[in-house]
C-alpha cells in the first residue's frame, strides 16, 4: 500500500512540471507537450491529486 502512495506521489510531481514546462513552452512559441500526454500523466496519479490542479492553472491564465 505504502508503495502505491509513493508511485502516486511521484507520478503527480512529474504531471505537475511536465504541465509546468508545457505552459513555458507555449509562451516562448515552441513544440508543445500533447494533451494527451499531460492527462495520461494526469490519470496516473490518482485522477489528479496533483496533476489536474496544474492543468487548470496552466490552461486557465494568459499572458
Amino acid at each position: 500500500m505504502e508503495a502505491l502512495g509513493i508511485w502516486l506521489l511521484l507520478t503527480g510531481i512529474v504531471g505537475f512540471f511536465a504541465m509546468g514546462v508545457d505552459k513555458s513552452r507555449a509562451i516562448y512559441g515552441e513544440w508543445r507537450i500533447s494533451e494527451k500526454a499531460l492527462f495520461t500523466m494526469a490519470l496516473g496519479a490518482d485522477s489528479g491529486a496533483w496533476s489536474w490542479p496544474a492543468s487548470s492553472f496552466t490552461t486557465s491564465r494568459r499572458n
